[in-house]
């Protein structure tokens, strides 16, 4: 049984792929991610701030691209992809391996964590260019990876930049 709290976010139906037909953009209720849930390298984040931009809408409208969040299927939409890949906000819980300093920090979110390529390799995830179905490479609201059209999220610390005060 799943005692986990629940938290709101915003889905995009995926499972209804009908010709000609938007996808329907629908509130949804996830678990909500806590410190238990923390790899050591891993930073939980309360979202501050999302947005809902043009590569969200080419999804919703079927414009070719957009693949279900991984493990996340919802009554009788089936799967859906958990929106919103523009996000900020304050880290509220670190991971063993991450500097304390790190929590209270305001930060902006990368949607990208990379994949194997010379890009990733190098720390810069955000130029992967092996972004493809095989998995080399995932994006948080648009291939795989759960957005941040949420509450709370759980992130590689890497991909939470700092903002500068």
């Amino acid at each position: 049984m799943n005692n986990k709290s629940k938290m709101e976010a915003l889905a995009l139906d995926m499972g209804q792929r009908e010709q000609g037909k938007r996808r329907q953009v629908r509130v949804v209720e996830v678990d909500r991610p806590t410190a238990d849930d923390l790899g050591p390298n891993d930073v939980l984040v309360q979202i501050d701030r999302a947005m809902f931009c043009l590569t969200d809408q080419e999804i919703a409208a079927q414009a070719g691209h957009g693949v279900p969040t991984e493990g996340v299927d919802h009554l009788d939409l089936g799967p859906v992809a958990l929106i919103g890949h523009e996000a900020g906000g304050t880290i509220v819980a670190a991971g063993g391996e991450v500097a304390p300093g790190r929590v209270g920090q305001a930060v902006s979110l990368m949607v990208r964590e990379g994949g194997d390529c010379v890009a990733c390799r190098a720390g810069r995830a955000d130029m992967c260019y092996r972004w493809t179905e095989a998995g080399e490479m995932a994006e948080h609201g648009i291939f795989r990876l759960p957005g941040w059209m949420c509450s709370h999220a759980v992130v590689p610390a890497s991909g939470a930049v700092a903002i500068p005060e």
